[in-house]
């Protein structure tokens, strides 16, 4: 009780960034409805995913998204490991085979042209089967998700962006679903 008394009236430090993120078929709907509902915090939104950098208040921010049904990782951090998943959803019509539209890399590679080394960079998956991952080390995550989001609404693909701490096994990282 004593710890308590001696901090009221005082601002809690700024404690790093919380990512809320989101699944199911309108994860990205939920996920624009949880930053609005937010108000003035400096958020950014991905896909399925909302980062809020910088979080003053991780325990209050992760309740309120917990109740909304994501999932929520605080990062401490200055450097994370940033992997996000593109890729073009299929219409499926009774059994038919639909080719899927490629992934354009050549577009996405030239993304990160100017804003970070090549080698930092790793890309994977089958695009010209419309679908692919990038995988990146950045002190910056919020700029890179909203260029992410930006060229998927750009091209009309599903995004799907997930962030962990460097070495997440070492540091202190809670995750839940």
């Amino acid at each position: 009780m004593l710890a308590v008394k001696q901090r009221l009236g005082t601002t809690p430090p700024a404690w790093g960034r919380l990512v809320a993120k989101f699944w199911g078929g309108v994860s990205e709907d939920r996920a624009r409805a949880f930053a609005r509902s937010l108000g003035s915090q400096p958020t950014v939104v991905a896909g399925n995913a909302v980062l809020i950098d910088p979080v003053e208040r991780p325990k209050r921010l992760a309740v309120l998204a917990y109740r909304r049904g994501a999932g929520v990782t605080v990062l401490d951090d200055l450097e994370v490991v940033l992997r996000a998943s593109l890729w073009f959803e299929s219409d499926r019509s009774k059994g038919a085979k639909v080719k899927a539209k490629p992934i354009p890399m050549d577009a996405v590679r030239g993304l990160f042209v100017n804003r970070m080394a090549a080698d930092d960079i790793e890309f994977s998956g089958e695009p010209e089967r419309g679908r692919c991952t990038v995988a990146l080390r950045t002190t910056d995550p919020g700029s890179v998700m909203r260029v992410l989001a930006q060229h998927a609404q750009d091209i009309g693909c599903k995004l799907n962006v997930g962030l962990h701490e460097v070495d997440a096994g070492v540091s202190g990282t809670t995750s839940a679903r």
